[in-house]
């Protein structure tokens, strides 16, 4: 992965490269590697848009899938939510995204080879809870 320049992160694979649209600055990218897969997650710390996961075959470098998560920067959130931590992890089939912001901590899980979510589980923080503390 090569750092955002001019909105674009590129991805390269062997001889694929995969660009992604991204803001200028506030980028977050965490990347899992599965036995036939890399699976990223690209953040935009601006909350203009939500976590956009993609899996891209190791062989290859093709594009296997890409969608929209709801992580920290769901839409249908009432108050804005900062991430502090973003990452993905690997187990078999599945990949894991999980993120903790100043109001909740989530976990999402998605199929490698399709990109559907297996489930998803958030918890809200009350105003006097600090992460971390």
């Amino acid at each position: 992965m090569q750092v955002p320049n001019a909105g674009v992160l590129t991805v390269k694979i062997g001889p694929n490269r995969h660009a992604i649209k991204v803001p200028d600055s506030g980028v977050v990218v965490a990347a899992a590697e599965v036995d036939k897969a890399i699976v990223c997650v690209v953040f935009d710390r601006s909350l203009a848009t939500d976590p956009l996961l993609m899996a891209i075959t190791k062989e290859s470098g093709a594009e296997m899938w890409r969608c929209r998560a709801r992580g920290a920067g769901h839409r249908g959130d009432r108050a804005p939510m900062i991430p502090h931590h973003l990452e993905l992890v690997q187990d078999g089939e599945r990949v894991y995204l999980y993120g903790v912001s100043e109001t909740n901590v989530y976990i999402e899980c998605y199929s490698v080879s399709e990109g559907a979510v297996v489930g998803r589980y958030r918890t809200r923080m009350m105003p006097s809870e600090n992460v971390g503390q």
